[in-house]
């Protein structure tokens, strides 16, 4: 309570990371998704918060039924990480409009970028990396054809930053563009400058085919934009990678 009394604006960002690890642990999963907000926003009618922006996640959408992907597109999730999320995004439209306190659901897809190793469950591009360096094989879940929506974080945080000004309202945050696993493994390759072998796996459970988003809600807004392009993005985060682990030895 002492961290949000005096609050005008709370952001919550906290989550239990990704698909995977719900999947091992769906207790954890259900606890920081649903109840912990929960427990954070029945406290707002004792503070002095006006808005709440609260981060979702694309998974809530599920399997797209078209492409790109807008915030009107039906919730259908087909992972318990998404049905958690849109658990998440309830409560917070259910609570917070009783208390007359401004919501902006900000729906991420596949944020990467410097500060990953910290998650509990980093993404695809770190993995790709760090098994870059490290002369392991690239392991792709599936056959390589899932496409994905790849936002920088700096670009992300500076979304984050817009929603203090923006309409009440749920917003897709993402690049608006998508890329195929397998091209991405040949992007790291191509940055790598070295032989890099790739090792297909089965395919991951419930894992969603293609993810793209449709950021002209936020756009036309607001007037934010990504401005990282993914290339850029990934080179950069493989220099810093490199760097670290050169500097173990």
């Amino acid at each position: 309570m002492e961290a949000v009394k005096d609050a005008d604006i709370i952001f919550n960002f906290h989550e239990h990371s990704g698909v995977l690890e719900s999947m091992r642990s769906p207790e954890k999963a259900y606890h920081a998704n649903t109840t912990i907000p929960y427990l954070l926003y029945r406290l707002i009618p004792k503070s002095r918060t006006e808005r709440i922006i609260h981060a979702s996640s694309a998974a809530v959408y599920g399997e797209a039924e078209a492409i790109p992907i807008n915030e009107n597109h039906p919730t259908k999730p087909i992972n318990w990480y998404g049905a958690t999320k849109l658990a998440g995004e309830i409560l917070v439209n259910n609570i917070l409009i009783e208390r007359r306190v401004d919501v902006v659901i900000l729906r991420f897809f596949n944020v990467y970028g410097p500060g990953e190793w910290l998650r509990e469950n980093p993404g695809v591009i770190h993995n790709f990396i760090i098994n870059a360096l490290t002369g392991e094989p690239l392991r792709i879940e599936g056959d390589g054809t899932q496409v994905r929506d790849f936002i920088h974080v700096a670009d992300a945080v500076r979304a984050s930053i817009t929603a203090m000004k923006l309409e009440p309202g749920i917003y897709n945050v993402g690049s608006g563009r998508g890329v195929s696993i397998i091209d991405l493994a040949k992007l790291i390759a191509r940055i790598h400058e070295g032989e890099i072998d790739v090792i297909l796996a089965a395919k991951r459970f419930n894992d969603i085919s293609r993810s793209i988003a449709d950021i002209t809600r936020i756009s036309r807004a607001s007037g934010w934009k990504p401005e990282i392009p993914l290339e850029y993005g990934v080179k950069h985060l493989y220099n810093i990678y490199r760097n670290k682990l050169a500097s173990l030895h």
